[in-house]
């Protein structure tokens, strides 16, 4: 016989040897696994195995005559279902206080005092955190939003407005004009995020009291392919009261209502108003706007305005999304000086002009969106999930 054959054998000898002591190690693994109460690395140390090893042969063994073990088993796996299922209900237990919404167990530590005092559970913070994960859940971070005391007339109100079918006609929303007045400073609100190697690196936004810093009170009004000029509101002071004023009745209608008039109400070459393409303008229920001056003067000029928007709605207004991206373009110039009102006022219209056409429309056409989820969250301010 050549060398060539005699390797053959030896290596069908070595291959037979380690199946057999394979499947004698599994055996005496099943053995010790179900005659006796060993841990797993007992049991792998008896069998001079790996502990990965006697897991692997654990859960691929059928276990027939071992019953007491099996219930055993299955009650405490019912105990600890049972118990994630008691720790996603208490997560998703939201209470009311007022017309606000929060949780009332939002922590894990608050949930496992719970579970201790009116189930007689015993388990830690750890423990819950642990069957949440595998309930599906995870601990997100509450989103902010402004603060609207809203009680149920202004809930209704809402309601009662965005339930006309006119907002839903897109081509009745690019007949709107919104308005709205903001105030710009020289605050840092560019981007909330940055790419870097560890979180100590990101670039901190530069922040103060606005009253500390250079700002100006803006006007404006947009529209689907429209965008009016800015209108810097200047204080000024009452000589009867003594008191500084920013934006009076009089002071909107002249230099705010004023120059947009022509587009509001355009006219046709012989001079008539041409209803067809004749705007619809939106102020909110601040004193200057309502007051009984202004109304007259649109009346006068034929305005078709909204005399119904209800109060505390900025989100149904898409300026306010239109003021956001000013601030960011804003951001992009060197911060000027608390007194350097002329330089801020020359980066406040090169950011005004930066801004696209192209994202106002999108933002005048998503009021109907926002229309809908209002009507969704049943007239509630709500944030965007």
């Amino acid at each position: 016989m050549t060398g060539r054959g005699k390797s053959a054998i030896d290596k069908c000898q070595q291959k037979l040897v380690s199946v057999y002591a394979k499947g004698v190690k599994e055996g005496m693994i099943k053995g010790l696994l179900n005659q006796t109460r060993m841990s797993i690395r007992r049991i792998a140390k008896a069998c001079s195995t790996s502990p990965n090893k006697v897991v692997a042969v654990k859960y691929n063994t059928k276990r027939t005559d071992h019953k007491i073990k099996v219930g055993k088993r299955s009650a405490f796996q019912r105990a600890i279902t049972r118990r994630r299922e008691l720790a996603k209900k208490l997560a998703k237990t939201i209470t009311r206080l007022g017309h606000r919404r929060v949780p009332a167990y939002p922590s894990a530590s608050s949930i496992a005092l719970v579970l201790l005092d009116d189930y007689d559970i015993h388990v830690s913070a750890r423990v819950v955190h642990s069957d949440l994960v595998a309930s599906g859940m995870q601990c997100y971070v509450r989103p902010r939003r402004p603060f609207y005391a809203s009680d149920e007339r202004v809930i209704a109100a809402r309601l009662r407005f965005c339930s006309s079918p006119r907002w839903q006609n897109p081509q009745i929303v690019k007949r709107i004009i919104f308005s709205d007045e903001h105030t710009v400073t020289t605050n840092d609100k560019g981007s909330h995020f940055m790419y870097c190697e560890a979180a100590g690196d990101a670039l901190p936004r530069d922040t103060k009291n606005p009253f500390n810093t250079c700002r100006l009170m803006i006007w404006a009004a947009v529209g689907f392919n429209y965008k009016s000029a800015l209108v810097f509101v200047v204080p000024t002071k009452n000589r009867e009261t003594g008191r500084t004023e920013l934006l009076t009745a009089n002071k909107y209608k002249l230099r705010c209502l004023s120059p947009i008039i022509k587009y509001l109400v355009p006219t046709k070459a012989n001079g008539e108003i041409n209803f067809v393409k004749r705007k619809i303008f939106m102020q909110d229920g601040a004193a200057c706007h309502t007051a009984l001056v202004v109304k007259n003067y649109l009346r006068n000029k034929q305005v078709d305005f909204i005399d119904d928007w209800p109060a505390t709605s900025p989100d149904l207004n898409p300026i306010e999304t239109v003021w956001g991206l000013l601030d960011e373009q804003l951001s992009k110039f060197a911060p000027c000086e608390r007194n350097d009102t002329e330089q801020f006022k020359k980066n406040v219209l090169a950011a005004w002009a930066a801004i696209p056409r192209k994202s106002i429309n999108a933002l005048v056409m998503g009021f109907t969106s926002s229309v809908e989820r209002v009507l969704k969250n049943r007239g509630e301010h709500r944030t965007r999930n």
